[in-house]
């Protein structure tokens, strides 16, 4: 099959060597390139982050209106749950005859590590509206194609989004939990390892807990152990304040952004 990817940053370079692998003819496209001739093309991912929800769907509508020409299209941004509405009011409004078959599959993977992961994680999908079970089989068949490790359908594409944007933030939140605490034991003059690490390390089950057989009713639950430090995943943030923009947990996304901020200024004040 022939494939564009629509940004060819550290996701669309990732993504295009895992396609090429699956032996498909790989091109790019990037804003900053010129206009190609070729607008031809069997699937076109479209990988450029949003920013602001109404300016990323009118972007993505124009380009694949006016510029490409796809049978299907994969957005794989992660995304405010409310762009996939406006880019169907959008594609409602231009009244297009025959929009390309479009599904959203978001990246589950961390930028570091991303084309190890690729390979490894199960790849997430669904459709914005479901085409006949016919039209269906050749995206099937491109997506098992380059993610041999299995693919999940979804049903409900907003869902999806916003399940992506959930399990992003959910690290931010884990930080800014420990990030207040730290703040706490400078307030208290106590050690933050003590209370926080070495606690957290034996509470659940102690050194038996990976003894457990699989099935066994758990009565803790295993924690996660955070280092108290400046976020530095630029999606966290980002996608904190496009939750926050879009009114979706306002007041877990201000305090996620403002205790970075304070814990920030704190590492900068104590370092000098």
């Amino acid at each position: 099959m022939k494939i564009l990817i629509i940004g060819a940053g550290t996701v669309g370079q990732a993504l295009g060597a895992l396609i090429t692998k699956g032996l498909h003819e790989v091109y790019y496209h990037d804003f900053h390139c010129e206009r190609w001739d070729d607008k031809v093309y069997d699937v076109i991912h479209y990988t450029v982050p949003m920013k602001h929800v109404v300016s990323w769907a009118v972007t993505l509508n124009t380009f694949v209106r006016d510029s490409f020409q796809c049978k299907y299209l994969i957005i794989e941004s992660s995304i405010d749950p409310n762009g996939l509405s406006i880019l169907e009011d959008l594609r409602s409004k231009d009244k297009q005859p025959n929009p390309p078959i479009t599904i959203y599959s978001p990246i589950r993977a961390t930028e570091a590590i991303m084309p190890k992961q690729l390979k490894a994680l199960k790849k997430y999908w669904a459709f914005l509206h479901a085409p006949p079970a016919n039209e269906q089989l050749p995206l099937l068949n491109y997506l098992h194609s380059i993610y041999p490790q299995g693919t999940v359908r979804f049903h409900d594409a907003k869902a999806l989004a916003f399940g992506k944007m959930l399990e992003v933030v959910d690290f931010g939140l884990q930080i800014m939990f420990a990030q207040q605490v730290k703040l706490a034991c400078d307030e208290l003059g106590c050690h933050f390892e003590e209370a926080y690490t070495e606690y957290r390390k034996h509470s659940a089950y102690g050194a038996d807990y990976n003894k457990l057989k699989k099935g066994a009713p758990m009565k803790w639950i295993p924690r996660g152990i955070f280092r108290p430090d400046v976020i530095k995943g630029k999606c966290v943030i980002q996608d904190a304040q496009l939750l926050n923009v879009a009114n979706l947990l306002p007041s877990l996304m201000d305090e996620m952004i403002v205790t970075n901020d304070l814990f920030k200024q704190h590492k900068e004040t104590t370092t000098q």
